[in-house]
Formats: C-alpha cells, sequence, structure tokens
C-alpha cells in the first residue's frame, strides 16, 4: 500500500473520530448555548489533533509491520 493512501485515509478516519467525540461532548447543550458561548471555540481543535494522531499512529504502524511502500 502507497504510504499517501494510507495517510489521506487515515486521516479522514481520524477526522471523523474527532468528530463523534464532539458530538458526544456536546450532546447535552441546545443550539442557542452553542451560538453564544465563546469558549466553545476550543472544540475545533479535536477533529484536527485527533486526524494527525490517527494518521501519524497509522503510518508508523504500517511501516513497523512493513505493509507501507513509499
Amino acid at each position: 500500500m502507497n504510504v499517501y493512501v494510507l495517510g489521506i485515509i487515515s486521516f479522514v478516519v481520524g477526522f471523523l473520530i474527532g468528530q463523534a467525540i464532539i458530538a458526544y461532548l456536546l450532546r447535552h447543550k441546545t443550539k442557542e448555548q452553542l451560538l453564544k458561548d465563546e469558549s466553545i471555540r476550543e472544540y475545533g481543535l479535536i477533529p484536527w489533533g485527533c486526524a494527525i494522531v490517527v494518521c501519524c499512529g497509522a503510518i508508523w504502524l504500517g511501516k513497523m509491520i512493513g505493509v507501507v511502500t513509499p
């Protein structure tokens, strides 16, 4: 498997995991609370952080197993 294919797929999967985490954390907030609360912007880093961690982990694991080719 090409490293770029694995990187793109794992980045998208990681981003979706981050979105699921945000949905779980904000499940009890109303629409009005979400629109008025300024601290909600901190949650925006969760999907990007998950995407980067999952992508790096998948590439590292793929190289360790020998599945990924440069």
